[in-house]
């Protein structure tokens, strides 16, 4: 079974399984790696939102982002390195959090609609970056942590080639 795109748009079907897949993924990862429990939530500000973005290409174009601020990012560090990161692990832990919750997403898919698409390691943005305009075939999620805020990302595309 492949994603099915009509004009352009992903079918409603494929779009509420892939909502499930990346949903539950954020959740449990984030829950295991970090210890971080994310309440999903109407949308939420990130004030001084660091992003971190990574690519997956193949039958199939894959974009996810994950913007928050940073006192999330210290936290999910932190627990990753079982200590206080400084400065300079933060993006560094940040970072390999986001390449083993993509790779994951990236894998379900795969394996759950016969795909094939490889992804780029992450890359970890200083400054918030604008998002284009939402598309069908976008899906956005918002959650909670403490007093801050993650907004999850994901857009597809037919041609990842």
């Amino acid at each position: 079974m492949k994603i099915q795109f009509i004009q352009g748009e992903m079918s409603m079907q494929d779009r509420d399984q892939i909502r499930c897949i990346i949903n539950d993924n954020v959740s449990e990862i984030t829950s295991h790696m970090t210890g971080i429990t994310l309440i999903e939530s109407q949308p939420v500000e990130i004030p001084d939102a660091y992003t971190i973005h990574l690519c997956a290409k193949g039958s199939y174009q894959f974009d996810l982002y994950m913007q928050t601020d940073m006192k999330t990012l210290v936290h999910i560090a932190s627990q990753m390195k079982r200590a206080p990161a400084s400065a300079q692990e933060i993006p560094m832990y940040a970072t390999e959090f986001f390449n083993i919750l993509g790779g994951r997403i990236v894998s379900k898919i795969n394996l759950q609609y016969q795909q094939t698409a490889r992804f780029r390691p992450p890359v970890f943005l200083a400054d918030p970056i604008c998002m284009d305009a939402i598309q069908g075939n976008t899906m956005i999620f918002y959650y909670r942590y403490l007093d801050g805020g993650v907004k999850i990302e994901g857009k597809f595309s037919q041609n990842g080639t």
